[in-house]
C-alpha cells in the first residue's frame, strides 16, 4: 500500500506522524499514572535497603566520589577529598564531629552503596533518618542528578493527594509510607 501512494502523500503522512509520535511519547512519560507506577516500583526497590539501615542504626549515608559520609551507632565518619569545595558542604547532615573511616565503617558504607546500586535508583544521600521503637520512622532518599528530587519515607504518613509545604517544595503521594518530593532550589 505504501508504494501505491504518491511521494507527496507519503511526505504528508511522515510529516503528520512525527509530531503525533513525539506527542504520544511525551504524554506517556509525563502521564501521572505512568509516573505513579514508576515511583511505586522504585519505592519497592528502596524498601529493600531499609532493613540494612535499621540493622546498623544508620542515621546518615552519603556516597559521592569526593565526599563520603556515614553515621551509625552515634558515630560519624567522613572522607572529604581536598578538592571538594569545603568540608562543611560534605558533612552538613552529620549530627556529630566526624572521624576518619575505620574498616568496619568503610565496609558498611560499601555495603549500603551496593544495596542501593541493586535498586537501580541513583541515590547519593540518605539523611534525616529517625527511629521510633527501633524501627525507621522517617528517611529521605536523595536522587543524584540535576535538581533536588527525593523519595521521602515516613511510616504511616498518608499523603493522599499532591501537597506543597511552601512555594519551594512539591510533594506527590506514592503510598501510605512514601511520597516523592521536588525542591525548587533556585
Amino acid at each position: 500500500m505504501w508504494k501505491k501512494l504518491s511521494p507527496f502523500k507519503r511526505f504528508l503522512i511522515i510529516l503528520i506522524s512525527i509530531p503525533l509520535g513525539l506527542l504520544l511519547i511525551f504524554k506517556l512519560f509525563t502521564n501521572d499514572k505512568y509516573l505513579q507506577i514508576k515511583r511505586n516500583e522504585e519505592v519497592k526497590n528502596l524498601e529493600i535497603v531499609i532493613p540494612l539501615l535499621r540493622k546498623n542504626k544508620v542515621t546518615v549515608y552519603r556516597f559521592q566520589e569526593k565526599c563520603k559520609v556515614l553515621e551509625y551507632n552515634d558515630v560519624s565518619y567522613a572522607y572529604v577529598d581536598p578538592e571538594w569545595t569545603s568540608k562543611e558542604t560534605c558533612t552538613y547532615p552529620l549530627n556529630n564531629e566526624p572521624v576518619e573511616f575505620d574498616e568496619k565503617a568503610n565496609n558498611l558504607l560499601v555495603e549500603i552503596k551496593e544495596a542501593l546500586k541493586e535498586t537501580g535508583i541513583d541515590i547519593y544521600l540518605i539523611d534525616h533518618i529517625s527511629y521510633t521503637e527501633g524501627q525507621i520512622s522517617k528517611a529521605n532518599f536523595n536522587k543524584s542528578g540535576f535538581g533536588r528530587y527525593r523519595y521521602m519515607y515516613e511510616s504511616g504518613r498518608a499523603i493522599t493527594q499532591y501537597t506543597t509545604d511552601n512555594s519551594n517544595f512539591w510533594n506527590y503521594p506514592i503510598n501510605k509510607d512514601w511520597y516523592f518530593q521536588i525542591e525548587d532550589w533556585n
